[in-house]
């Protein structure tokens, strides 16, 4: 391609395909000057070899090829832009407050659509990283977005805040999170509100959809909602306005009011799954063969270690029939029965004691007054509350009679009556 100067050898007419040219003449042709390279007619910007572009006649039409140029007012493009380089960029940019929108491409095939203020800070970008199948959305001033996200808020001077709002004719609102295969099976979870306005009718559960909120999971096999915490325990806790009913944790369901006045803040009741297999349930020991003999005036220990028959999971007795309660504040029952032959005498007595690490809990006094030789029966019950030494120590059943006695069918029995709160 010849070399050549914008400077012309004759006036700039409009091209046709009658003109007599020369190189380096200059023709106007659809809005753009051109230079002839060659000496040849053929239309200005079809053939390369024939024309160079060197300007526009009208600076409202379209821009030069080449260079760096400053455009004032409308311009108007009927066919496609194309923008190619190792780095493609356009930006629009609005010139009161700078603020402008820039898409570009990246030479590893990245590309970006990036909406800035005119202080340089993000506030909306669509981006598709090389690697990553799906483009990445961010709203909010982040200079990146993490991997796992496609939708990306951050910040905000309210927070990131994502509001959703029905029209009038609908007021209803809903966010799904579908299973890939949703077209055939619709298994997803939703969450739904339904305004004031909402003028479709309907129900969930029998209640109309206005002013109506739900959380729903549908066709899935486990609906779960859970809560972590490498720390400790985090109750899950729900309440009424500013008031919490009940929160789940750990034990189970603890529930926070009765709804008296005077009970609004103190636990319930509290359910879990020890506490529903445990509600109540019993365990004894009967001992038909073995005679003990009492010493008078000792207070003799009862030890039963044969089979122990029983309910539920709790072990009340342990190998040699102690009461071993398993929670506090439960309420258990203790029974305790013997037989024995009447002494000679008329002023006899025994006594039966529940003793907590030494301590008497209880007492039951029996006068032997039958017929000496007979066959007389004691049994005893009592109910007591599980307190902190009880559930530390437990119990032990012991007998002291006035007088030696021999003692046979000796029985022990524990039994839960109420959990505990």
């Amino acid at each position: 391609m010849n070399k050549f100067k914008v400077k012309t050898t004759n006036a700039v007419r409009e091209w046709n395909a009658n003109l007599r040219l020369k190189v380096n003449d200059v023709v106007e042709h659809l809005g753009s000057l051109y230079q002839n390279t060659s000496g040849k007619n053929s239309e200005p910007g079809v053939n390369l070899d024939d024309w160079a572009h060197i300007g526009i006649s009208n600076d409202n039409l379209l821009v030069h090829k080449a260079g760096e140029e400053t455009i004032t007012g409308k311009k108007i493009f009927t066919g496609n832009i194309e923008v190619k380089s190792v780095t493609p960029e356009i930006k629009i940019q609005e010139a009161i407050n700078d603020n402008f929108v820039l898409i570009k491409a990246r030479d590893l095939g990245d590309g970006s659509l990036l909406v800035q203020n005119q202080a340089g800070d993000n506030l909306f970008l669509i981006i598709n990283p090389t690697g990553i199948a799906e483009p990445q959305v961010a709203i909010g001033n982040t200079p990146t977005i993490p991997t796992e996200s496609q939708l990306y808020v951050f910040g905000g001077n309210n927070g990131a805040n994502i509001d959703m709002r029905g029209r009038p004719d609908r007021d209803e609102c809903n966010m799904d999170f579908e299973g890939n295969d949703w077209e055939t099976l619709p298994n997803s979870l939703g969450f739904s509100y339904f305004g004031n306005q909402y003028s479709l009718g309907g129900n969930v559960l029998g209640y109309p959809k206005n002013r109506l909120a739900h959380i729903r999971f549908s066709q899935v096999d486990h609906a779960i909602i859970t809560s972590t915490n490498q720390s400790g325990v985090v109750p899950i806790r729900f309440g009424i306005n500013e008031t919490e009913i009940a929160n789940l944790f750990d034990k189970g369901i603890e529930y926070k009011s009765d709804f008296s006045v005077l009970n609004s803040s103190n636990p319930r009741w509290l359910v879990d799954k020890g506490y529903v297999d445990n509600l109540s349930g019993w365990n004894d020991r009967v001992d038909a063969v073995t005679n003990q003999v009492l010493t008078a005036n000792t207070d003799n220990l009862i030890q039963i270690s044969t089979t122990l028959s029983g309910n539920g999971s709790n072990t009340l007795l342990d190998a040699n029939s102690k009461i071993t309660p398993t929670s506090l504040n439960d309420l258990i029952s203790v029974d305790f029965a013997f037989q024995y032959n009447s002494p000679s005498g008329t002023s006899n007595y025994l006594q039966v004691f529940l003793k907590v690490n030494g301590f008497v809990y209880r007492a039951y006094t029996h006068n032997m007054v039958r017929p000496t030789g007979t066959t007389d029966y004691v049994s005893v019950s009592f109910v007591l509350p599980v307190k902190s030494a009880f559930l530390a120590n437990g119990g032990l059943l012991y007998v002291n009679p006035n007088t030696g006695i021999t003692i046979t069918n000796r029985y022990i029995a524990a039994g839960l009556l109420h959990k505990g709160f």
